[in-house]
């Protein structure tokens, strides 16, 4: 059977921060991936952005990883903030009252940005 497509690619944009973008269908078929980069990203992290601009679908399925994500940050001290949030996952998130960090709510925005950078 073939997976939905999915991409999930981290990079460090500086020290001690990680950007993962996420394309594609992010579901219950997929989730894994999701998890598997975000649990190998925290070692020397201490800033994540989970960047969803990409996302094409959400269900329960990804929505169990993003709250996975956010436990695993939690336990290794990362602050986490998802950015590009699909109509769908504002939907899920206010339905289920899970409290994910945000964009625009997330005390160390500069994950993404560079020095000198505006965030």
């Amino acid at each position: 059977m073939d997976l939905p497509p999915l991409t999930v690619c981290a990079s460090r944009p500086r020290e001690g921060a990680v950007r993962i973008i996420v394309r594609g269908e992010l579901d219950h078929l997929t989730h894994s991936r999701l998890v598997q980069v975000v649990a190998q990203s925290c070692d020397g992290c201490e800033d994540m952005v989970i960047d969803l601009t990409d996302v094409t679908f959400i269900d329960g399925g990804g929505l169990s990883a993003l709250a996975t994500a956010s436990a695993l940050c939690g336990g290794a001290k990362v602050d986490l903030r998802v950015d590009g949030e699909p109509p769908l996952l504002t939907r899920l998130l206010d339905l289920t009252g899970l409290d994910l960090p945000r964009s625009g709510d997330h005390r160390r925005a500069e994950a993404t940005d560079g020095p000198g950078q505006e965030p």
